[in-house]
């Protein structure tokens, strides 16, 4: 069962947000959307089956030599992008059952340094905004197969989740400099999840099939020093892993779309600063009984960027239960 606690709590609490590390202030304004320090893959409606504070602890890393215009072609000039952070978080599951499924509030916070080259090089560092998943509520559906009664239950069948994230402007910021750690703006994301995993007999070979993904649908608050308004955002985060034991092997993913324009301090709204970034790439997790806890790493490429960066990131995660 311990296994199966920390196999359902580390997405709750990991990630570290490429896209937290890549929305910079330079010249203007860069991408601006919320969720999770890290995004979201394995397990994404999962919470712990056991209510208890959970912790969790990580590095990202994110490199990029290549700006890409509103076309998706890369700009004619010497461009570049590199972070790196370490973050921590907390996820508390309620001793209670809402509508038959479980509650948890969690936060996020980051560390890092910044670097961006737009010919010139500029370099930040410095705390990161919150991020918060306010409440996130889960609820276990059921209607899938059995698995091997020898080894922890598993959640076979389909998870839902829903619940509103918050990304609180905490960060280090300054209109006057060209590149901070924090975005001076609060983002509102209500979002969904769902996983399904199926049992053995329709698996790759392993213990279970793991479909999962989470929605998120963030509103960007007007930033106050600047009047500058973002656009909404659509993001989906997703993965299609298997599982072996205490193994999760597979693939992760995340596209965001900004779906509606950003008004500039003048008050006019402008298609030139929408952005489109997409990102795939191996996730693996393993549980280790000998002290306690869930590793998982996850590396990304870019298959899409318009009006952003083009690059590489690289994720490592720790999760344990703390009481």
């Amino acid at each position: 069962m311990r296994a199966l606690q920390l196999s359902r709590f580390v997405p709750c609490i990991v990630g570290i947000a490429a896209t937290a590390l890549v929305g910079v202030a330079f010249a203007g304004e860069s991408p601006i959307y919320g969720g999770p320090i890290g995004g979201t893959d394995i397990g994404a409606a999962y919470l712990p089956p056991e209510p208890g504070l959970y912790m969790g602890a990580g590095y990202i890393g994110l490199t990029s030599d290549r700006f890409q215009d509103v076309n998706g072609n890369k700009v004619p000039f010497d461009t570049g992008f590199d972070a790196s952070a370490g973050v921590v978080g907390l996820n508390y599951v309620y001793d209670s059952k809402v509508f038959g499924g479980s509650i948890a509030s969690s936060a996020q916070v980051a560390y890092g340094r910044r670097c961006i080259r737009f010919g010139e090089r500029n370099c930040s560092s410095g705390i990161a905004d919150i991020y918060s998943d306010v409440f996130f509520w889960s609820k276990y559906l059921g209607g899938g197969e059995s698995g091997n009664p020898t080894l922890a239950p598993l959640p076979y069948g389909l998870t839902i989740g829903a619940g509103l994230g918050v990304t609180m402007p905490t960060g280090r910021y300054d209109q006057d400099q060209p590149v901070n750690t924090g975005g001076n703006t609060w983002i509102l994301s209500p979002n969904l999840a769902a996983t399904y995993l199926t049992g053995p007999k329709y698996s790759l070979g392993g213990d279970g099939t793991e479909f999962s993904a989470r929605l998120y649908y963030s509103e960007p608050l007007r930033n106050r020093d600047t009047n500058f308004d973002a656009g909404t955002v659509v993001n989906l985060d997703w993965a299609i892993t298997e599982r072996y034991g205490n193994w999760q092997v597979g693939i992760a993913g995340q596209q965001a779309k900004q779906i509606e324009s950003d008004k500039l301090p003048d008050g006019t709204r402008t298609n030139e600063t929408k952005f489109s970034s997409g990102s795939v790439g191996p996730v693996v997790s393993v549980f280790v009984p000998s002290i306690g806890s869930q590793i998982k790493v996850k590396a990304a490429a870019n298959y899409d960027a318009e009006n952003t960066f083009s690059g590489y990131s690289l994720v490592m995660v720790m999760g344990w239960k703390v009481f």
